[in-house]
């Protein structure tokens, strides 16, 4: 019988209760990404976030996934200028 590899974004939604999913704007998030992966090492640490694509409609999307709320709440508060990846932001 072959096993398949769960997709890391399902992993990560398995693993991680909080999500935080944020559009990404037609030009990208550029030293943004950066920082803000930077932000999650030095703030959560490293097994404590994961981060990668994400759903949404109509336009890109990231979404970072921490263990707890507020690491979270925290993330949102390091990022104001990131605006969240939810239907209101649909076309």
């Amino acid at each position: 019988m072959t096993r398949r590899t769960m997709p890391s974004s399902q992993r990560d939604d398995l693993s991680f209760p909080i999500r935080v999913k944020v559009l990404v704007p037609p030009t990208g998030l550029g030293n943004r990404l950066g920082d803000a992966i930077r932000w999650c090492r030095e703030n959560v640490g490293v097994g404590n976030f994961a981060e990668g694509t994400a759903k949404s409609f109509g336009c890109d999307a990231m979404a970072f996934h921490f263990r707890r709320i507020e690491d979270g709440a925290a993330f949102l508060r390091a990022f104001p200028d990131f605006v969240l990846a939810d239907r209101s932001q649909a076309p």
